[in-house]
């Protein structure tokens, strides 16, 4: 994503550490509140960032929308598969697979099935996603680490282009290596139900797991339809009121049915929040970015950034525990950071995940697709 200019700098404030046993939700988002943990009373929030009106969010179809203009890939011609092993020939050859053999590496395992950059999809899979996808940013690569995301919204509460293109370079900057030599995970968002009802969810851990496997792939067919993690853009939670978001799964129902849910309502009443001397505000796309990266992280088995001790690096996105304004600016936008190991910078200005959180990210474990399950243990990354 060089190159690109900055959409937005991003992150939300998560107050009390979230339960992330294996059958409760994993929270993010709180609102900041002093030591004594009073509420905190949230400033004027008729002006957003630079001092410009507070509009509602633009509700994007991302199918029409390219965020960047990377080169085009070569045009590959899907008619041609000369050792039927499922993957047309110009694909195999943009990636350096022999397309007059089904086993390129005569390692056993044929090339369709191949997993070689370990994201948990096969060559199979990515092919099905990158003939789906109608733009380049959205066509996985098999020497490349890629992120499927099935993402529906309520109506009015789509993510702007702006929040996904800053989610998509937090990933691209996680401290990953692939097989094509370049860092990072390529996350691919693909919108599948568009503007349904608005419904607002509870506590009740049954009702959002219910709501969220009612919502499985409608509109994204293919292959690779069944390894997109699954993230809803609701109204609210009328319960945790404070809650940004919400990563959900439960051991004793189906993986269809976990998954992310992003309460747009709720972080509306909290940013735009904490304008420190001398900046502006976090602004709402930051806090509903940073929920989304954050909560997705969850999906990848990582859990809050609590070292021993019980001290936090304010600065990785997973971070937890961060009312204070200073943190939070550390967090979003990487005030007074210029180490990228350790997450947000003042160069980059988004949300970034820290390179011990990025060595523990699980591809090939992802929840709503691969298991229903969080990992066990302390629920800390470090």
């Amino acid at each position: 994503m060089a190159g690109m200019a900055r959409l937005c700098s991003l992150l939300c404030v998560l107050l009390t550490a979230c339960s992330e046993t294996p059958d409760r939700p994993l929270s993010d988002l709180g609102t900041p509140s002093d030591a004594t943990g009073a509420e905190r009373v949230v400033p004027d929030r008729t002006l957003g960032e630079n001092g410009l009106p507070v509009v509602d969010l633009p509700v994007v179809d991302l199918r029409t929308v390219d965020l960047f203009v990377p080169p085009d890939a070569p045009p590959v011609d899907p008619s041609k598969d000369s050792d039927g092993d499922g993957l047309p020939d110009s694909f195999e050859k943009l990636f350096g697979l022999d397309p007059a053999k089904q086993d390129s590496d005569g390692d056993g395992t044929p090339d369709g099935a191949e997993d070689e950059d370990g994201d948990g999809l096969t060559a199979a899979e990515e092919w099905a996603a990158w003939s789906g996808a109608p733009v380049e940013w959205q066509k996985p690569s098999p020497k490349h680490k890629d992120l499927l995301v099935e993402l529906d919204y309520q109506v009015g509460k789509a993510p702007s282009a702006a929040v996904l293109a800053e989610a998509i370079e937090a990933y691209a900057a996680a401290d990953v290596s692939n097989p094509d030599g370049t860092p990072g995970i390529a996350l691919h968002v693909f919108i599948d139900e568009k503007d349904l009802p608005v419904q607002n969810l509870t506590d009740d851990l049954n009702q959002r797991l219910t709501y969220i496997g009612a919502h499985g792939p409608k509109n994204v067919t293919g292959k690779h339809a069944a390894k997109m993690i699954h993230v809803i853009f609701a109204a609210a939670n009328t319960v945790y009121t404070s809650r940004g978001g919400d990563t959900v799964a439960a051991s004793s129902q189906s993986a269809e049915k976990a998954g992310v849910l992003v309460y747009v309502d709720n972080l509306s009443k909290i940013f735009p929040v904490c304008a420190l001397p001398g900046t502006t505000k976090i602004s709402l796309e930051e806090g509903i970015t940073s929920t989304f990266v954050h909560e997705v992280g969850h999906t990848l088995q990582l859990g809050h950034d609590t070292a021993v001790g019980g001290s936090v690096n304010p600065y990785n996105v997973m971070s937890t525990d961060l009312g204070e304004c200073d943190l939070l600016h550390k967090r979003t936008r990487g005030t007074g950071n210029q180490d990228p190991a350790l997450g947000a910078t003042e160069k980059n200005g988004g949300p970034r995940f820290s390179k011990a959180a990025a060595a523990l990210i699980k591809l090939k474990s992802k929840i709503g697709v691969e298991t229903n399950k969080f990992d066990t243990g302390s629920g800390y990354e470090m």
